[in-house]
């Protein structure tokens, strides 16, 4: 596409020739001709400019105007803002695929809807649903009574048991488990541990994202639930009758215990861990690494083990870092 197109498109200003051709996003490092590279700090102006057209961040564009000036450019503000749409503007145009590959197994009471992809060795159960537009990829499982709504996205190996309900436009990447068991067990004696069974269901909203190897347990009774617009990362495990509020982030390597409950907007740093039945109120934002051992119920920032608020850690992290000197002080003023 042309520089001038992208330009009208975004109301950026041009800098060189405005029918100069791009046909490819790039990143500083991958610099050659056709190929558009994003510059929205000043860490990613490369040593060298060369053949590539440039999107820059105008404050940036005059700090460094010699390096750019022999060059063809898009200026304009907030550029970091406007990345994730250059890149759906540059994406590749992958082709629809619809059709039930003849490998799947498909029970009679299932319902699945027209313009779906139904790919090699999938499994479908008894009276479940999978609505139109979406897309199973290889060896997808989908259990006795699940729902897969209308354009979802299952990627490999995605397992979803029993009794499990995945509302529209919500994807779920490879290998990740929606509506296992819960971990709950019952210690009879010394000897002896029995499983408490867990009869539940998982309910995740609309336009869900849930990422690789993330595992989200079924309710004992009841239902454990995602809210709509939540994002989750890899390797997350969200434990039985949990409840995550909407619009969520949740970094990876967290790990929410059973009953634990998460307001809307709430925000979880990667390793952080959420005890049982602890709950967290809305719009709040928990560091990475930080263990949350208590109710949070004002809104704000949190870190530490147990987690408190992020401004109170800082200043005890200050401290520990002088606690060697302090106690040093003290024994020598002790013995003085």
């Amino acid at each position: 596409m042309k520089l001038k197109s992208i330009a009208e498109k975004y109301n950026l200003e041009i800098f060189g020739n405005p029918d100069s051709e791009v046909y490819l996003l790039a990143s500083p490092n991958e610099q050659r001709s056709n190929t558009l590279v994003v510059i929205y700090d000043e860490k990613y102006v490369p040593d060298v400019v060369k053949e590539a057209s440039f999107i820059v961040e105008r404050r940036i564009f005059e700090k460094f105007r010699e390096k750019f000036e022999k060059r063809n450019c898009l200026i304009g503000e907030n550029i970091d803002k406007l990345l994730p749409e250059l890149i759906v503007l540059f994406a590749p145009v992958s082709e629809d695929r619809y059709g039930i590959d003849p490998t799947a197994i498909i029970d009679s009471s299932a319902i699945v809807e027209d313009m779906v992809y139904i790919g090699p060795y999938v499994v479908i159960e008894e009276g479940a649903f999978v609505g139109s537009g979406s897309v199973l990829y290889p060896f997808v499982y989908v259990g006795r009574k699940s729902y897969v709504g209308r354009r979802c996205v299952l990627y490999p190996n995605v397992v979803v048991y029993q009794n499990v309900r995945i509302k529209d436009c919500t994807v779920i990447h490879a290998n990740s488990v929606i509506g296992a068991d819960g971990f709950g067990f019952v210690e009879e004696s010394e000897s002896e541990l029995r499983k408490v069974p867990h009869i539940g269901s998982v309910q995740i909203g609309s336009d869900v994202e849930v990422g690789a190897l993330t595992a989200i347990d079924r309710a004992k009774l009841g239902s454990t639930i995602v809210g709509d617009g939540t994002k989750i990362d890899n390797l997350v495990q969200i434990g039985h009758n949990v409840k995550v509020g909407k619009r969520c982030i949740i970094c990876g390597q967290a790990g929410l215990a059973g009953s634990s409950e998460l307001g809307d907007r709430v925000v979880l740093g990667g390793q952080t861990g959420v005890g049982d039945h602890k709950k967290i109120t809305s719009d709040v934002r928990v560091a990475a690494k930080s263990a949350v051992l208590s109710d949070i119920r004002k809104k704000g920032s949190y870190a530490g083990i147990p987690a408190i608020e992020l401004e109170v850690w800082k200043r005890v992290a200050v401290l520990l870092k002088k606690l060697p000197t302090i106690f040093k002080r003290g024994r020598k003023n002790g013995n003085s």
